[in-house]
């Protein structure tokens, strides 16, 4: 019965959660803000998004309380080309950029970035021709991808540590953390590694994340992750044991 519970209301819990969140952002963006242009704290669209995240983190953590976790990779990533487009657009928005990033290498460690995200749009491009054909695709591409969203986050956090109040850069930076974590378990999958339960809670959770960071942080790269993290979902089925082979029977 709970597994039937979990079929039916997890894969709609970021849609549906993230399109509140983002529409009760929206509202704090336009209605709950001082002449000062800071988000009034006790505004009920804050309190709404505040609200929304809480219960987003809470229904997950309750659905996948009992998931068994599986390395099985043809079992828990069958053939889908919806997930094949998801992947694809998430490369597409990470390259969408890269003009921007090439004209600011002002220092080594942005040059390794920018390279980087070129390296890390071309693997997910890859990686969605591989799940268009149905095959695994490389260790190696998967990994590009969350080196590139973990150095994302140390050039990012520049910009969002200097933002007076919280849930201006909230959603943006708890996407980017979910967003990494969920590539991890992503990439672990692809070597007979990581956890369904924890892919399932990071990449669903990035996913709300990112849909409410839309309205305050209008850029490509949410829009990409959301969409790969909705389409390329592992699979909810029971995985059944193996039953171990019986021993043969003594002849007369």
């Amino acid at each position: 019965m709970k597994r039937s519970l979990t079929n039916q209301i997890l894969p709609w819990l970021a849609p549906v959660f993230g399109s509140l969140a983002m529409a009760a952002m929206w509202a704090v963006h336009t209605f709950g803000t001082d002449s000062k242009g800071l988000i009034l704290p006790f505004h009920i669209s804050a309190i709404i998004v505040w609200i929304l995240t809480v219960a987003m983190a809470g229904s997950l953590l309750f659905l996948l309380r009992d998931m068994e976790d599986t390395s099985g990779y043809r079992r828990l990533f069958p053939d889908s080309r919806w997930a094949a487009v998801g992947t694809l657009v998430a490369g597409i928005s990470i390259l969408a950029t890269v003009v921007e990033s090439l004209t600011a290498m002002d220092e080594p460690v942005r040059i390794v970035s920018g390279l980087l995200k070129i390296i890390a749009g071309i693997a997910l491009i890859y990686l969605a021709w591989c799940r268009w054909k149905n095959v695994r695709g490389s260790f190696l591409a998967w990994a590009a991808a969350a080196a590139y969203m973990l150095l994302r986050i140390m050039f990012e956090y520049r910009t969002w540590s200097m933002e007076p109040q919280l849930l201006r850069y909230f959603f943006p930076l708890l996407a980017s953390v979910s967003m990494v974590l969920a590539m991890y378990h992503r990439t672990a999958f692809a070597v007979k590694m990581g956890s369904r339960t924890q892919f399932l809670f990071f990449s669903q959770f990035g996913a709300f994340c990112c849909l409410a960071a839309l309205p305050g942080t209008p850029a490509p790269f949410y829009v990409g992750m959301a969409l790969w993290a909705l389409t390329d979902r592992c699979s909810l089925k029971v995985v059944k044991a193996k039953s171990p082979d019986k021993a043969p029977e003594d002849t007369p």
